[in-house]
């Protein structure tokens, strides 16, 4: 997991330098009021899913985790906290789902750290690191905007 603001990212591009060009590239464009929806970046490879959502309480989180894609997420506006963990030693509470990439489990607040993002804030989490985004600070829910860029695993690990 990685975690910084935006203007930092080429410090990480030695990862993979086209990507990151790519993603924060859009990224950049994204503002308040970008269409949610999907855009390809590169195909299936590499897309964004632009959000706006009303964060949620803590209590109410799940932590998830990948195996096919990375994720990079950038709030656009708004702050929210994410919880992140590794998935060693969480209670699963649905088996991983292939088509959505996704497999769910139990917020331990004894084994996670809560990172706040702010505008300008981005985090990278690779394949099989938890995380729990969305989370109201403070219990005071409100809404955010948010992009996250999917990164198919291979193209970053090798």
């Amino acid at each position: 997991m990685i975690s910084d603001h935006c203007i930092n990212w080429k410090a990480y591009s030695a990862i993979a330098p086209d990507i990151f060009k790519a993603a924060f590239d859009f990224i950049k464009t994204v503002t308040p009021e970008t269409e949610d929806k999907r855009y390809d970046l590169c195909g299936n490879d590499v897309y964004a899913l632009v959000q706006k959502y009303t964060t949620r309480l803590l209590n109410d989180g799940k932590m998830e985790a990948h195996r096919k894609y990375v994720d990079i997420q950038a709030v656009i506006s708004g702050t929210e906290i994410i919880g992140v963990s590794s998935i060693a030693g969480l209670k699963e509470i649905s088996a991983y789902n292939d088509e959505k990439d996704c497999e769910l489990f139990e917020y331990n607040s004894k084994i996670s750290s809560l990172i706040k993002l702010c505008p300008g804030d981005f985090m990278l989490l690779y394949t099989g690191e938890g995380h729990m985004p969305c989370i109201a600070i403070d219990g005071k829910q409100t809404e955010i905007k948010k992009v996250v860029i999917k990164v198919r695993r291979e193209l970053l690990i090798k």
